[in-house]
């Protein structure tokens, strides 16, 4: 299929030429010596001329500089022709077909050109790459009014029940079935205006299945023109960016590396002087929900709970939240994520699980490998081909709260605002994302080439290129051959696929544009598999760097290893500070990489320096880096489904009262009834700090009746014990963990056991077990259990009273307070309630059994000079409760200690004024 036709007009007296962009969809099926046939002829059919086999007739391919590699042709979706006028003026149909096959599509076109060639092989410049297409059509509809001919709405139905529409359902090439991309809400009130029209746009999604990829061409030819629709898109494999280099090394005493001179039989990549990791583990070890759009984690069967799936891995355990998952690979789209099967990826997921364990393996734990984020929570977005699911999948991570999402995917063709190129339908969803305030890191892609992989080159998107372990570009061509890979000539190193020399054998650059963002560990890094996977040399792109050991660890090569990397440093410093926006992370790690300030084409702004960039997000108080901050408990409520949600991401909140947060993918048109609000005042105070949602508009301020802890262990600066900052008193207690549980499982025409969302809170491991052990809807039919679930720390909470505090005097702002779990039975409602609030609640006195509620002691939510910081950490860290400038320089507290954004250099409350 032709589709991109962009015309040079460059006058040469009676004849002129004329540059054409033509993609072809099934480019990715083209191989190097391939036979082409290329006709040029008149639209009236009476005179043509054509070229096979590769003959040349007066035509010379245009090669953009770079469409050869010493001789060796490469496949491509995009080629350019110089072609020649004859001066006619009429219209001409121009068609490409492969020799002795059928004829893969038709552009009519004003061009002038009566005779062109194809060159043999289909010889392109191997940035430009594409992927083969799919059975599917995504389309943009134009109008989506009430009275429109054709609303989203419509359509689907047209397609489902053809026989009322059969009219609609041949003028679209009679698709087998189609469904909106996106789900949607309709209620904007609040939201901002640009987010507004987002969810407006994302509403007119919808893709369209054909029996066959044949069948989706020609719809995609024929859509091309149809004015009911803005966009028409025929949707693509994409490649996973991981390599299949060295897949047979041995497994020796001295670990899992293979013979090399740089020895990586370790977890190369976390080290001192690489990304630093360790440096920033003795900060935060990391709490955040990283977002994870890939092939699935290691799945298994689960007879004793009777779950429809378990992740079946030891380092991976409580890692993946099962409520905020969800499989785009099934038909229907299913919440159950599964073991896919043979195709694009291998048996067992083992990309997706390798991704999965760099970025969020559990650590300290005694076993196998640390994740970059030990503690993080992973909401999982299941693939296995498509830029329709991928589109989907990253919208829905965003609306489940995720702070970061990780992409190991990419493909040479898509793009988002190119003047003349139809948008990838992944453009609205990168747009959902940023606007949730979510950040995005994403492959650069394998193949060496020098532009970098969609959607990586976006620029709401963090773009990872790959390093090996001597912190120089990944180059498989810099490192020995194995017995799998090209051992001549210039290209020896690099993976013998047949695909090219260069495809999978490095780490793409930005020497072509756009830029490269930053660079990560690439070449054999260790990660989780699941147990006895086995390598399948028949599989290209699915992360085959070794036998995969029983044990349940390998090495993978490629940039989907950089990419989790970057993802997981993101979700560090979101755990240190929830708050701080998706600019503000992007700029702490420019400033800390190791370029030094240098933008390069090849190492982008350079590797991350993990620990640098977390102390700088945690701040300095009286000339320390303070060993812990405060952010504050967002709360919401939910009174048609009598629920109470907690949570400490902003990302979530938004989604939460947008509606989003409820929805699965199946749900379709969002009902109002999903909707969150901000909990009432008698309730919540506002956020003086923290003043808008992303998304919404100031009307909608952040309420939260209490902060709670970002690190797990503030103890450090001690005399005695006591935590020392200025004149503050510290915190001299253990630290636990906050965690949200959700059962988000509404089954309708059920009991009211099972038809409910609702989420819990613990402390307790004993209260966790319970909830996530216990069948709520014991009776009604269910072959599998329904329980909690646990979704993810919600920050941590004092253990006992620390020292120098009372915890009982409820007039002071700056004294901890108990914290309580309580249940109404009246209302049917839980509460996070504090101890001053328990009278104001006397209907909330019951608990879990075998459970007094108490989960720990927090601050409370008062700001009594109204600066932005709440009187807990002002008397924590010594500062002024009362005044807002501490050391008297003429700045405010909040200004040289901002609670949602980064220090200013050289700032700090406590140093250089003159009260001190």
């Amino acid at each position: 299929m032709m589709v991109d036709l962009d015309h040079a007009v460059m006058p040469s007296g009676r004849e002129h030429r004329e540059r054409m962009h033509i993609e072809i969809s099934h480019a990715g099926s083209m191989r190097a010596g391939d036979a082409w046939r290329a006709c040029a002829q008149q639209h009236s059919g009476d005179r043509s001329s054509c070229a096979e086999d590769g003959s040349v007739r007066h035509v010379a391919f245009f090669s953009g500089g770079d469409c050869f590699r010493n001789g060796v042709a490469r496949p491509r979706s995009v080629f350019r022709f110089y072609m020649c006028s004859d001066g006619e003026k009429t219209m001409k149909k121009l068609t490409i077909q492969k020799a002795g096959a059928r004829v893969l599509g038709s552009l009519r076109t004003s061009s002038l050109t009566i005779a062109l060639a194809w060159v043999a092989g289909a010889a392109v410049a191997q940035e430009n790459y594409g992927s083969p297409a799919l059975n599917r059509v995504v389309v943009l509809v134009a109008d989506n009014s009430a009275g429109s001919s054709l609303s989203a709405a419509s359509l689907v139905q047209a397609v489902q029940q053809p026989d009322g529409r059969s009219d609609v359902h041949a003028s679209l090439g009679k698709p087998v079935s189609a469904r909106a991309v996106f789900s949607t809400v309709t209620d904007t009130t609040d939201m901002s205006e640009e987010l507004a029209q987002l969810e407006e746009l994302m509403a007119r999604y919808v893709v369209l299945e054909y029996g066959s990829v044949d069948e989706a061409i020609s719809a995609q030819y024929m859509l091309s023109s149809d004015r009911r629709f803005a966009n028409v898109e025929l949707v693509h494999e994409g490649r996973l960016a991981a390599t299949p280099n060295d897949p047979r090394f041995p497994y020796s005493s001295g670990g899992w590396g293979p013979p090399d001179p740089v020895p990586v039989d370790y977890q190369w990549a976390s080290q001192a002087g690489i990304l630093d990791l360790p440096a920033a583990w003795d900060r935060t070890k990391g709490w955040a929900t990283i977002g994870i759009v890939d092939s699935g984690p290691p799945i298994g069967t689960d007879p004793t709970t009777r779950r429809e799936y378990r992740i079946d891995h030891e380092d991976l355990q409580q890692v993946v939240s099962y409520t905020h998952s969800w499989n785009f690979a099934a038909v229907p789209s299913t919440r159950y994520l599964a073991t896919l099967p043979n195709g694009l990826v291998q048996t067992l997921n083992p990309h997706g699980s390798h991704v999965l364990g760099i970025a969020a393996a559990r650590g300290n734990n005694g076993i196998g490998v640390a994740g970059t984020c030990w503690n993080c929570s992973v909401n999982y977005g299941q693939f296995s081909s498509g830029e329709d699911n991928i589109a989907a999948a990253i919208a829905y991570l965003a609306d489940k709260g995720s702070q970061v999402i990780n992409l190991s995917w990419g493909d040479a063709v898509g793009s988002c605002g190119t003047p003349g190129v139809t948008d990838s339908v992944i453009c609205p969803a990168l747009a959902k994302m940023a606007l949730r305030d979510s950040t995005m890191a994403a492959s650069a892609g394998n193949d060496l080439a020098t532009s970098v992989e969609f959607p990586a080159r976006d620029s709401r998107v963090i773009s990872v290129g790959g390093t090996d372990p001597l912190n120089d570009q990944w180059d498989e061509r810099d490192w020995p051959a194995g017995p799998s890979d090209i051992t001549t000539g210039p290209y020896t190193g690099c993976p013998n696929l047949g695909l090219g020399p260069l495809i999978e054998c490095g780490s793409n650059s930005g020497l072509a544009g756009p830029i490269l963002d930053f660079v990560a560990p690439a070449r054999k890094i260790i990660s989780t598999v699941q147990v006895g996977s086995v390598y399948r040399s028949d599989l290209v792109d699915a992360c085959n760097d070794s036998n995969f050991a029983p044990a349940g660890y390998a090495y993978c090569t490629g940039t989907s290893m950089s990419a989790p990397f970057v993802s997981g440093i993101v979700a560090l410093l979101r755990s240190a500070n929830p708050l701080l926006n998706r600019t503000s992370i992007y700029s702490v790690i420019k400033a800390y990489a190791s370029g030094g300030g240098f933008l390069s084409t090849v190492m982008g702004w350079g590797r991350p320096n993990a620990g640098a960039s977390v102390e700088k997000v945690m701040g300095k108080v009286g000339g320390h880096t303070v060993p812990t901050r405060l952010t504050p408990m967002f709360a919401l409520v939910n009174n048609t489904y009598k629920d109470r949600l907690y949570t400490t991401r902003p990302q979530l909140a938004s989604a939460a009262i947008a509606g989003n947060y409820l929805a699965t993918p199946d749900t379709g048109t969002i009902p109002s009834t999903y909707s969150y609000a901000t909990a009432p005042t008698t309730e919540a105070s506002a956020v003086w700090g923290y003043e808008v949602y992303p998304g919404y508009t100031w009307t909608l301020r952040p309420r939260a009746s209490f902060w709670v802890f970002t690190t797990s262990d503030p103890i450090s600066f001690t005399t005695g014990g006591r935590l020392l900052l200025g004149t503050g008193l510290g915190v001299q207690t253990a630290l636990k963990p906050l965690y949200r549980l959700s059962f988000l499982d509404p089954q309708p025409g059920v009991a009211p056991a099972c038809d409910r969302f609702e989420h819990a809170y613990a402390t307790e491991q004993a209260v966790i077990d319970y909830l996530t052990g216990t069948d709520f809807c014991t009776g009604h039919g269910y072959t599998a259990q329904r329980t909690f679930n646990v979704d993810a720390i919600e920050g941590y909470v004092m253990a006992t009273c620390p020292y120098g505090y009372t915890c009982n005097n409820f007039a002071d702002g700056s004294e901890p307070q108990k914290l309580f779990r309580r249940y109404s039975a009246a209302e049917d409602k839980w509460a996070l309630l504090l101890e001053s609030q328990l009278a104001s609640f006397p209907s909330y006195t019951a608990d879990w059994p075998g459970s007094t509620g108490f989960l720990g002691y927090v601050f409370p939510n008062v700001d009594t000079d109204g600066e932005g910081l709440p009187d807990g950490l002002e008397r924590m860290y010594g500062m002024a409760i009362v005044g807002g400038d501490s050391d008297c320089d003429g700045l405010a507290d909040e200004v040289e200690f901002p609670i949602a954004g980064l220090q200013p250099a050289g700032y700090d409350p406590l140093a250089g004024g003159t009260c001190l």
